[in-house]
């Protein structure tokens, strides 16, 4: 691909089943000033949030250079790389970038993996659909969760007429009250303000009937 000033270079790429990353390389060459590349990538997953990614590189030397973000299986990709409108101004020379792109994932039956004390360990499996990989599993413990139960619960149905689904089904409501927070404010360096803590469900509800 030839690259002048502002040029915009614009690929779509189908991401196999079974891939979780991409490796990118740029291969540039033919140029004899400073260059700078904007690459953007957007990946497009139906109820998700779109997966997106950028960087800027800079190439004061025809060179080769790596890059390497997350991707969803069986989506389409759009893949960006253009040169800043700046960029090579004062030269004559049009670089060339050759741009390779290779798939790899691997698959674990959990996103999340969380040590509960009262279970059994935990078994993760791993499955590599692509090619043959080699892993160094590395475990990091960041994060610890304190249940708290509640100790009242009600249920009870929304007043107005926007609280109603299409269908005329009146939407309901669980209030869930939790008294005590003394365990964990005694231990907070911050105020006992509202901002001092965050309860939320760890398992969103499904819609009652």
């Amino acid at each position: 691909m030839l690259f002048q000033s502002g040029h915009v270079e614009r690929k779509y790429i189908e991401v196999p089943h079974g891939a979780s990353w991409v490796e990118g390389t740029m291969n540039t060459s033919s140029f004899d000033t400073t260059r700078r590349f904007f690459v953007d990538a957007v990946q497009i997953c139906p109820l998700h949030r779109p997966l997106t990614w950028r960087s800027v590189m800079t190439f004061s030397s025809p060179a080769a250079k790596s890059f390497a973000f997350k991707v969803v299986g069986g989506q389409t990709l759009e893949l960006v790389i253009a040169q800043f409108w700046s960029s090579g101004i004062e030269s004559q020379e049009t670089p060339s970038v050759d741009l390779k792109v290779m798939f790899h994932g691997v698959k674990v039956n959990q996103e999340e993996i969380v040590l509960d004390g009262s279970e059994a360990p935990v078994r993760i499996n791993a499955e590599a659909l692509l090619a043959s990989k080699r892993l160094a599993p590395l475990a990091i413990l960041n994060k610890i969760r304190i249940p708290y139960r509640p100790t009242d619960a009600k249920i009870s149905a929304l007043t107005t007429d926007r609280d109603k689904l299409p269908s005329g089904k009146q939407i309901l409501a669980l209030t869930l009250t939790v008294l005590d927070f003394a365990y964990f404010l005694r231990r907070s360096y911050r105020s006992r303000g509202e901002a001092s803590w965050r309860l939320f469900e760890a398992e969103p509800c499904s819609g009652l009937p």
